[in-house]
Parts: C-alpha cells; sequence; structure tokens
C-alpha cells in the first residue's frame, strides 16, 4: 500500500510490518474487537480514519521489524509513524491509509485470528447478561517485579532531533501510563523508557516561532505539566546523552586500575545509562543516583528500581563523605556555578564543583571517573587543579572519539578523567579498589606537570 514516505530509508518497512502493526490493534484493551464490531457497520473512509485516530490515540512503542531493523512506530493525530533508529524522520501512514488496509484484512478474513473470534463471540454473547451490583469494583493491575534494565543496544539514543524527540515523547507518555497504575515498568516499557534522551541539543522543541516545531511545541507542553516543562526547558544546556561506547570506555578504564565491586555514585545519573552498562564483573556493586530533573529521574527509578535514585540537585544531597568507592558519570558543564555553601569560597564552575563535591564523596582509595568539557583539566587558571592535587592523583587522563580512545593531547571528542583519591598520609599505598599492584603508572600529584600544564 502506499504511504507518505520522507526519506530514502524507508524502504526498510515491508507490507507484511504494516500488517503486523495492525493486527497488533489499538493498544488498548478490547481494542481490535471495537475496530472490527465498527466495520461492520461499513462506515465510510471519513468517519472510519477518526474513528481510528481517536482509537489509537497518542503513544507508540518500540520495534524490531522483519529484516532485524530496530526502531520505534508513534501514534499521533496524523497516522501511524514507522521510524528505523538511526533514520529520520521514516514514513508515516495516514489515518485514511490506515482504514483502508484494515478494510482489507477484514473483508479478506485476516484481521481476527480463530481465537479472536471465539473471544468476540463470547463477549457478545455475554453482554446483554445483567451483572450483580458490585458496591466497588477494580480493575487488577498486574504485578510487575522490580528488576533493573540491561542495555543490550550500542545505538541506543541515535537518530537526528525529530527521531530523538519522538523517542522522548513515546517515554514520557509510558512513563505517565505506568505511574497511573502505580506499578513497575514491564520489560517492553523499560525499551520504550531507555530511549529518552532527554532535552540536550532539542531547544527547537520549546521554540514556538519554529514553524517546523509548532506541532511538537504543543504536544509537548499538553503532555507536561507546568513544572515539569520548566524543568525540561532549563535541560537544553545540561541534558547530555552519554553513548553506550563512552560508558564502556570508563568502565574499561576501571577495570584496567584494578576496580572490581563496592558503593558506585553517578552524581549527574540521567536516566541511568551508567547503570544499565555495569560490567558483569562489577555486578555485586551497589549503586546511588542523583538527578536533578522530574522526569529523567522517573524514569531512571522505573529502569533501575533496585538502586537507590534521588531526584535532587547534588548540592543538596546528604549523602555520607568518604562512603563511595567510585564515582562516574558525565557531569554538567557550563560557566556558571553552584550555590553550597561547603564550597562557595572556592568559586567552582559547574563542572569543577562535581569534582571537588564526588572527591568528598569517596574513600580514600576510591576512584573518581568523570566525561566533563575540556575545561577542569585545560583552561589557564590551575586553581581548580591545584585544588584537586591536594586530594588525588591524577591516573587515567584521555579521549574516546567515536570508537576508540585518543591518547592526548590530541583534542578528544569525550574527555575523561580518572582520579584516585589520596590516603591520609600520602607515602603509604592503603588504597580501596585500586591497590599499588593493580593500578596502571600514576602521574603522582606530587609533581606539577599537570596541575600547570597538560
Amino acid at each position: 500500500m502506499e504511504a507518505e514516505a520522507h526519506d530514502a530509508s524507508a524502504s526498510f518497512l515491508s507490507q507484511q510490518d504494516i500488517d503486523d502493526e495492525l493486527l497488533r490493534g489499538s493498544g488498548f484493551a478490547h481494542g481490535k474487537s471495537r475496530i472490527y464490531e465498527f466495520y461492520q457497520r461499513s462506515p465510510d473512509a471519513k468517519t472510519s480514519a477518526e474513528f481510528l485516530k481517536q482509537e489509537y490515540g497518542t503513544g507508540g512503542h518500540s520495534v524490531t521489524y522483519r529484516n532485524g531493523a530496530s526502531g520505534l512506530i508513534d501514534y499521533n493525530a496524523k497516522g501511524l509513524h514507522f521510524q528505523r533508529w538511526g533514520d529520520a524522520p521514516g514514513i508515516t501512514l495516514t489515518w485514511t491509509q490506515v482504514h483502508r488496509r484494515i478494510a482489507e484484512l477484514i473483508q479478506s478474513d485476516r484481521y481476527l485470528a480463530d481465537e479472536e473470534k471465539a473471544a468476540l463471540r463470547e463477549e457478545q454473547s455475554t453482554a446483554d447478561v445483567p451483572k450483580p451490583v458490585q458496591e466497588s469494583e477494580t480493575v487488577p493491575i498486574p504485578i510487575v517485579p522490580a528488576k533493573s534494565f540491561h542495555i543490550t543496544d550500542d545505538t541506543l539514543g541515535v537518530g537526528g532531533p525529530k527521531a530523538k524527540y519522538a523517542m522522548n515523547i513515546a517515554a514520557i507518555r509510558t512513563l505517565k501510563q505506568i505511574e497511573s497504575e502505580r506499578r513497575q515498568a514491564t520489560p517492553q516499557e523499560q525499551e520504550i523508557l531507555s530511549r529518552y534522551v532527554g532535552w540536550g541539543g532539542l531547544a527547537d522543541a520549546f521554540d514556538e516561532t519554529k514553524s517546523s516545531w509548532q506541532s511538537e511545541c504543543r504536544e509537548l507542553k499538553g503532555l507536561l505539566t507546568n513544572e515539569e516543562y520548566i524543568s525540561a526547558r532549563e535541560s537544553v544546556l545540561n541534558a547530555h546523552y552519554t553513548s553506550p561506547i563512552v560508558i564502556k570506555a570508563i568502565f574499561d578504564a576501571l577495570e584496567r586500575m584494578g576496580f572490581t565491586t563496592g558503593n558506585f555514585l553517578e552524581p549527574a545519573c540521567g536516566i541511568g545509562n551508567f547503570f544499565g552498562l555495569v560490567p558483569e564483573s562489577m555486578a555485586g556493586s551497589r549503586f546511588y543516583g542523583v538527578e536533578l530533573d522530574s522526569i529523567t529521574g522517573r524514569i531512571a527509578k522505573l529502569l533501575y528500581p533496585e538502586n537507590d535514585i534521588r531526584i535532587q540537585g547534588f548540592e543538596e544531597t546528604d549523602l555520607p563523605d568518604s562512603f563511595f568507592d567510585a564515582a562516574v558519570g558525565n557531569v554538567p558543564f557550563g560557566d556558571y556555578g553552584v550555590a553550597d555553601k561547603r564550597y562557595d569560597r572556592h568559586h567552582f564552575l559547574i563542572h569543577d564543583y562535581f569534582f571537588a563535591k564526588a572527591i568528598d564523596k569517596v574513600r580514600p582509595g576510591g576512584i573518581v571517573a568523570f566525561i566533563t568539557s575540556s575545561g577542569t583539566m585545560d583552561k589557564k587558571n590551575p586553581s581548580t587543579r591545584r585544588y584537586l592535587a591536594q586530594r588525588v592523583d591524577l591516573s587515567v587522563r584521555c579521549g574516546c572519539r567515536k570508537t576508540r580512545f585518543l591518547p592526548m593531547p590530541e583534542l578528544p571528542l569525550w574527555p575523561i578523567s580518572c582520579f584516585c583519591k589520596s590516603a591520609t598520609d600520602r607515602s603509604k599505598s592503603n588504597r580501596i579498589g585500586c591497590t599499588s599492584a593493580q593500578r596502571p603508572t600514576v602521574l603522582r600529584s606530587t609533581s606539577t606537570s599537570w596541575i600547570t600544564r597538560i
């Protein structure tokens, strides 16, 4: 059948893929039966298209197509939108086109399977039987066990601005549905939630003057509460999505430093991608996360219910000092500070603040491994590096461009710094998680080379 193809990449979609989706029904309870019964009235195309738009509503889900490609199917006012991860913007079937194909499937007796027909006949036979009046009757919500998500897709989050917007919207709708039913996420729902990439680089979604984004702006405003909307809009500068390949590089560095298990802190955890990629060798660790944005933090809690995740600013936490064995993450950066009385006198910029506070939270011998801007280690003013040198050893400094490490001083795409917190007595090698025998050669902080110039 013809469809509105936006891109040459739409060739990934076959007729069987379209039929597979239509044969699922609308996704709501008894939706397929309602659609079938509606078509028994022989409605016209316009009435059918409007009915289908209302029945499907707005939402979506992840999918694996017949050719093995993964993607997203989104329902919106225009129709059914099929997309492959990494391709933008995909292909859309209008509701009129959906109507025509469903009518063909029903006419050829392919829309309902035999067991669905039997179930529909049973529904119809009992529809007129009066039921005893109950004082209160509730629909039971299935109990879903709390289990943390594991990321297996290295292309997670790949896509253009509109593709990322669609992934965000699908995740938010899924989040709100789960919260309305007061339950945990199913594995299928966790797949959708895991593709939330935040609003970094998506400022157009909040700009109503952009003609090409006006419908998205309206949709987003209608979906979020006022507080959620403001928080999301403010995150466009700092909601930095971290790709799996970079996260794996950091864990590889920790393993090379001899780290095994312990208490992990991620002070700007986003939806928790670091948690989802913890290697098997560190699986026995305990994980703690902090996330400022409400939507992002709530998604993280559903993805990793076994972890301790707090929705607040890092500066507001009351986490104990010298408790964690490692702090990891992609910390926010920018030309502004954070109000925290304990550190105000140092006038740290936000990325430097995260380093300073994380160092106090890890044990002597603990590791701080952060992705940040090059500002911390390359800025002309060495005061922050002097502060760090009094407390840590620089164990590893490297960059990750695409899929490989690059040694400095080549300019990396992702600057990564790993520090090992000094013991009280620096002459001793009493270190937790990275003993002298296990650690690589360390550029010790008693040398001024990394303080004054890298």
